[in-house]
């Protein structure tokens, strides 16, 4: 008897289902799903290395006494470098007799996540230069207790965007904005940032519901002040416009050999989108392709195979360190 024709895959469907990739591939862009773009400044220059430019021409006031000459300094200019990289994991290698009896959607089924995945590439990159904690212009690492306002004027003194045992509630998410309203800039003044755009952002699925609760409140009744009665809860710290836009989960940011990681999240300014703590420099988004469509094709004839994969251009890197605050729960 013969077998009944399941799952039989053909050139012509694998063609079909390549394209349909290959199309999602070309749409990408940054949008409600991704992480990145709120958080980070994105760029797209060309070269191995990018540079972008930190400088200020001003300086700290002083009293200027009759008679004397006025002060001059030069401007300095500091460097937030991005090193661009080529980025591909291992092709995707099925073989076409696998494919001929593909029972359990081998490709239909890997494709779909496989695109999604893809999709996600800046925002991976993002998590793991956040977890690494690189050293930025200044001298020493993103978050540290001890940055520079100026690393050419010691005397300007330094400022911390790193708390320890700092819980994400109401008294926890105060101390973060206060210290970010103690941010220094190169002159040694305090940069008085707007503290509108604000985003929470973390790896923990417990924190980001915290954070959820704490900013857009919760369907809970609060207990009023007469028994029996209940208010609504009052929060200054959400809204659209308030002073935290959203609460944003990449859970790429937690690293299982590393438990401090669980407890982490970071406050970050993006009221400017060009003036932010991150830095991702998008050369090109991935590209899709595969081979094996034709029997000509070398792994066909080698192997019997088709496969696929992708490749994308760009990097990642620190940026201004007084627009964010790592904080970790007890």
């Amino acid at each position: 008897m013969a077998l009944p024709n399941v799952g039989v895959v053909s050139t012509q469907d694998l063609t079909a289902a390549f394209t349909a990739v290959e199309t999602a591939f070309n749409q990408f862009r940054f949008d409600e799903t991704l992480v990145a773009d709120k958080v980070a400044f994105i760029s797209s220059g060309k070269g191995k290395i990018v540079q972008h430019m930190l400088s200020y021409g001003g300086g700290k006031e002083e009293i200027w006494p009759l008679g004397a000459d006025r002060k001059t300094h030069s401007p300095l200019v500091y460097e937030c470098t991005v090193t661009n990289e080529r980025l591909a994991p291992p092709d995707t290698e099925v073989y076409m007799a696998t494919l001929d009896w593909d029972r359990y959607n081998i490709l239909s089924g890997d494709l779909g996540k496989f695109t999604s995945r893809a999709k996600r590439v800046w925002d991976r990159q993002l998590a793991e230069m956040i977890k690494a904690n690189p050293v930025g212009y200044d001298g020493v690492s993103l978050f540290n207790t001890l940055h520079p306002a100026n690393p050419n004027a010691p005397a300007l003194g330094t400022y911390s965007n790193d708390l320890a045992a700092t819980d994400l509630d109401e008294s926890g998410l105060t101390s973060a904005i206060q210290a970010m309203t103690q941010m220094k800039w190169l002159d040694g003044n305090l940069m008085s940032m707007p503290m509108e755009d604000m985003y929470i952002l973390t790896g923990s699925k417990s924190l980001e519901l915290k954070a959820r609760k704490l900013i857009f409140g919760t369907l809970t009744p609060q207990a009023g002040t007469a028994a029996g009665t209940s208010v609504a809860a009052s929060n200054v710290l959400g809204g659209l416009k308030g002073m935290v836009k959203d609460v944003v989960y990449l859970p790429e940011l937690i690293d299982p050999a590393v438990a401090a990681t669980s407890k982490r999240w970071y406050l970050v300014n993006g009221s400017q989108p060009s003036f932010r703590p991150f830095i991702v420099n998008v050369v090109h988004w991935p590209l899709f392709h595969y081979s094996g469509m034709s029997p000509n094709d070398y792994i066909r004839v080698q192997k019997g195979a088709v496969s696929y994969g992708f490749e994308a251009n760009g990097g990642v890197g620190p940026g201004a360190p007084q627009l964010v605050i790592r904080a970790t729960a007890p």
